[in-house]
């Protein structure tokens, strides 16, 4: 009821959500799915990948020679009727005498005729909006002086000579070009796999393929969901072409979206090429929160270098199963960490893994410890613990640094950023006790801060003990120097008096940068030796 002599404020205090960027992952798509060019979706499980991959295409054929098949696209093409260029964007629209059947995200080749500049419009590209029926488009170079007056359009592979990638053939009733393979590409419309050489030729039936990046993106969801439920991740859809293309695309992504995505699971064929190497590069900072989880191979594994905090490379076992991606196991296991109190955060190192290969240890024993020392990752066999099973060997980022260590690096950046803005958002909505620029404000965010490394003390990220201090800058800087809090997790707070006399400006325009926390990320064994002494003599 109401009452004139005394009035009661109610504000409510709401706290932050916990923060779940380390959780989202995407596996990467080059024109696995039906997904538009840079869509993502959600999966929960393997089945719901079904829906969304690329259905198999048709090849017009299939001949043998010396045990090497050599596979066909289906069609002929379609006669280009008229085409516009436009020099500022790069776009070419072609109109054609025939439907393909070609969407975007496609891959197609072009051999168009005219004058001036026609051949640099010519070759492998993707197909982009507006690319239905009779109608085609798709981006060139940029700045030509050109005209189109006919050639040809058809479906391509959209990878370049000499690349490499998984198929599965079917629809041949001879049996022996069925299967799935690895197969090379030879031209925009063929490619070759091993067959037995006394197969029939040519394929009867109605031989279809699986384009490049279905399978692969199977494998990769296939292994993902083996390591157990209950993690989700996306696939994000960079549409069909060259490797070149979707490391660019990827990279337009990331800039467009930023912190979509905690970590990437990129494709095999990725490994080593200079666009992603200097993709990388720009993710090497200290405050960069992107990961990519890379498969490299023996002769391509030095590419990486050891400022590349943001790779974790792994080499899988020779003769992995068609369904199997190894790297993606491990993948799991990073998106799978929920740091708390009652679910502490594992070391990646030594960590079970499931549906997947170990390397062989046999005859390779200087090999491995090699790719332990360069940080590269390998499958290895829980046998050497006398347990069954396979378990990652190594678990560090190519800096050298285990990936738990930059995991809780971020997850303190992540998480101390959340608590610090809710509290201010609720300091200003909260008449009983607002948060304002001095000591009494300056404390209360001290204590949000000493709050988020208590978590994660107890979460299995942070090391030492927790030591709450208020010293001046000059303070700060000595005892840094002299290591006086090294076995602490400090947590300073410039005290007020002392910040605004250092900062004069800085308190009329609402600044404090008087916060600092020094910390060690708790970090698991990586080896360990027993010294044993033999002695003869009894007492």
């Amino acid at each position: 009821m109401s009452n004139p002599i005394v009035r009661v404020n109610v504000s409510t205090l709401v706290a932050p959500t916990p923060s779940t960027q380390q959780k989202i992952g995407a596996l990467i798509s080059q024109g696995g799915t039906t997904l538009a060019a840079g869509a993502k979706s959600l999966l929960t499980q393997l089945s719901d990948l079904t829906p969304l991959l690329n259905g198999a295409s048709a090849l017009a054929s299939i001949t043998q020679s010396g045990g090497t098949a050599t596979a066909t696209l289906e069609g002929s093409g379609s006669d280009i009727s008229s085409g516009t260029y436009n020099g500022s964007t790069g776009l070419v629209t072609l109109t054609l005498a025939s439907g393909l059947g070609i969407g975007p995200g496609d891959p197609i080749n072009v051999t168009a005729t005219g004058t001036g500049s026609v051949t640099s419009i010519n070759g492998a590209f993707v197909a982009a909006a507006g690319s239905s029926g009779t109608t085609l488009t798709y981006f060139g170079p940029t700045g030509l002086t050109l005209t189109i007056s006919g050639g040809e359009a058809d479906a391509g592979l959209g990878l370049a000579n000499g690349s490499t990638f998984l198929t599965t053939i079917a629809g041949s009733t001879v049996l022996g070009y069925n299967g799935t393979f690895i197969a090379t590409v030879t031209s925009a419309k063929t490619f070759t796999y091993a067959v037995p050489s006394g197969t029939a030729s040519p394929a009867t039936g109605s031989p279809t393929f699986t384009l490049p990046g279905a399978a692969e993106l199977l494998e990769m969801a296939t292994t993902f969901f083996a390591q157990g439920s209950g993690q989700g991740v996306y696939v994000l859809e960079l549409g069909a072409g060259t490797f070149v293309a979707a490391i660019a695309a990827l990279s337009t992504y990331i800039t467009n979206n930023p912190n979509a995505f905690y970590s990437y699971l990129v494709p095999r064929g990725w490994d080593g090429v200079s666009s992603f190497l200097t993709l990388l590069a720009s993710f090497e900072t200290d405050t960069s929160q992107t990961y990519f989880f890379i498969t490299t191979t023996l002769a391509t594994y030095a590419d990486y270098t050891s400022s590349m905090k943001c790779a974790i490379t792994l080499i899988e076992a020779p003769g992995v199963s068609t369904t199997e991606f190894s790297m993606a196991a491990v993948f799991w296991v990073t998106l799978n960490y929920a740091p708390s109190s009652s679910n502490r955060i594992t070391p990646l190192n030594l960590a079970f893994l499931f549906g997947v290969t170990a390397y062989p240890a046999a005859g390779n024993s200087a090999q491995l410890a090699t790719l332990q020392a360069a940080n590269v990752n390998y499958v290895g066999s829980a046998g050497i613990g006398n347990v069954s099973g396979t378990i990652l060997i190594g678990g560090n980022n190519m800096d050298g640094n285990p990936f738990n260590y930059w995991y809780s690096v971020d997850w303190v950046q992540i998480n101390v950023m959340i608590a610090i803005t809710a509290a201010l958002i609720a300091g200003s909505n909260n008449p009983a006790n607002p948060i304002y620029y001095n000591q009494a404000g300056i404390n209360a965010l001290q204590q949000v801060a000493i709050s988020v490394m208590a978590q994660g003390l107890g979460a299995g990220l942070v090391l030492n003990p927790i030591k709450a201090l208020t010293l001046s800058a000059v303070a700060w800087a000595a005892a840094l120097d002299a290591d006086t809090f090294g076995s602490y997790t400090a947590i300073n707070a410039d005290p007020f008096p002392s910040y605004v006399t250092e900062n004069p400006s800085d308190y009329n325009s609402g600044l404090y940068k008087g916060f600092s926390i020094l910390y060690v990320p708790l970090r698991g064994f990586a080896q360990i030796t027993f010294n044993v002494t033999v002695s003869q003599f009894a007492t």
